[in-house]
């Protein structure tokens, strides 16, 4: 376990899955799996909870197995609406509040 972490964006996540490549980022960044953050939305974005819905999505069921994994062993991030900084937001149009 390293002392670095990332947290990895949703979009970022599902191409390094869909390319097979969440572990080499990992091996690249020195880092295990278990280093990694992600958003909790991203299971739900992703469909894991159906396999099918899940390898449309991703292409591939090695790239369904690689997110499986990266869910499995990275830290979730939970981002409350309250600690969202709306005068931010509003400054910027063209970002999504999600963001």
């Amino acid at each position: 376990m390293s002392l670095t972490k990332y947290l990895i964006d949703s979009d970022v996540a599902r191409c390094m899955c869909t390319y097979e490549l969440i572990e080499d980022l990992a091996t690249a960044l020195g880092v295990g799996l278990e280093d990694f953050f992600v958003l909790s939305q991203l299971k739900y974005q992703l469909h894991l909870a159906n396999a099918g819905k899940a390898q449309k999505k991703l292409g591939s069921a090695a790239a369904v197995a690689q997110a499986i994994k990266l869910i499995d062993q990275a830290s979730e991030v939970v981002v409350m609406a309250e600690s969202a900084n709306y005068a931010l937001l509003e400054g910027t149009p063209d970002i999504d509040g999600g963001e």
